[in-house]
């Protein structure tokens, strides 16, 4: 199992066709406004059904699943002592602790 970490896209070039994999973003300060709405909008439009972002700065994960009307939900928020399940990989599961390397409460 892998995930892919999209690190740099050029939003003009459409490069998503959608699909059933999530996309995994990590957060840094000086881009976390353009992942999180420019980003954001570009996956929803391509059809990216699941959409995971990390921002290991303030050690959470927020989850994004494309309704059948054909938009992003309101995302679900995920902390660092808790497990992420993805929606499209049914029984993939992460152990954010480990993720964020604090120990598990």
């Amino acid at each position: 199992m892998y995930l892919l970490f999209v690190i740099r896209i050029k939003l003009a070039m459409p490069i998503f066709r959608g699909g059933s994999r999530p996309c995994c973003e990590i957060l840094s300060p000086v881009t976390a406004l353009k992942d999180l709405r420019e980003k954001k909008n570009l996956y929803e439009k391509f059809g990216v059904n699941e959409y995971i972002v990390i921002d290991p700065l303030e050690e959470y994960v927020e989850q994004f699943s494309l309704g059948v009307d054909g938009t992003y939900n309101k995302g679900e928020v995920f902390g660092p002592q808790e497990v992420l399940q993805f929606k499209l990989l049914e029984g993939v599961e992460v152990t954010l602790w480990e993720i964020f390397e604090v120990k598990k409460v």
